[in-house]
């Protein structure tokens, strides 16, 4: 399996809706994501609308995957067409990063991220520019909490009741939080982006492009 960079969008399980799952997959086409299909296993063979009602059930149930259990009994995943990018997968996590709170994750190719042929392996301007577009579109979505990236190995993002009280946001390279919760943050580790509905862009000032 390749190496993803990964996209979260934190949301809080209190403010699940009968059309949570709906919301989320409107959102992420308005942003410029285009279904393409479902996404291994039972997935594959499932409309877009199939996948939206049973991620929506197991929303709602609180369901979490057992050990045990067969990965089509848990979140179908979805992949979408994205300009710049091979392909996005998109995959729900409940409970996390901890309980009470759930993620919509989306993952990129980490090839098509990081530019593998210069010293210290880089971000691509171009792509991070793009990702991050998507991600400011996205934020416009008033139930997301946070918006975090992260590279294979440094992919765990950091709870709300963590950030907000000063914690790391998981910037790798740039995250997305309310101005309310920017302010206890270290604003000297970060170039920051003031951008509409009450949120600052953050970009990591170690990160190279």
């Amino acid at each position: 399996m390749p190496a993803y960079f990964s996209l979260d969008m934190e949301f809080n399980r209190y403010e699940v809706d009968f059309d949570t799952v709906k919301q989320i997959e409107e959102r992420l086409e308005r942003a410029g994501l285009v279904f393409r299909s479902g996404y291994w296993g039972k997935a594959e063979q499932r409309s877009r609308e199939e996948i939206i009602l049973h991620n929506q059930t197991l929303l709602e149930e609180d369901f979490m995957l057992g050990f045990e259990q067969h990965h089509d009994e848990g979140y179908w995943q979805s992949e979408y067409d994205c300009e710049g990018f091979s392909s996005v997968r998109g995959y729900f996590m409940n409970n996390y990063p901890i309980k009470g709170e759930f993620s919509f994750v989306l993952l990129v190719a980490e090839d098509e991220v990081l530019d593998w042929d210069s010293e210290g392996t880089p971000y691509r301007k171009d792509a991070i520019g793009r990702l991050m577009e998507l991600a400011k579109k996205l934020w416009e979505m008033p139930q997301i909490r946070s918006i975090q990236t992260g590279l294979e190995g440094n992919d765990s993002i950091t709870p709300e009741s963590e950030y907000r009280e000063g914690a790391p946001i998981a910037a790798h390279p740039f995250a997305i939080i309310s101005e309310r919760c920017f302010t206890k943050q270290n604003e000297s580790l970060y170039e920051a982006e003031h951008i509409p509905f009450g949120g600052v862009l953050l970009t990591d000032k170690k990160a190279r492009f």
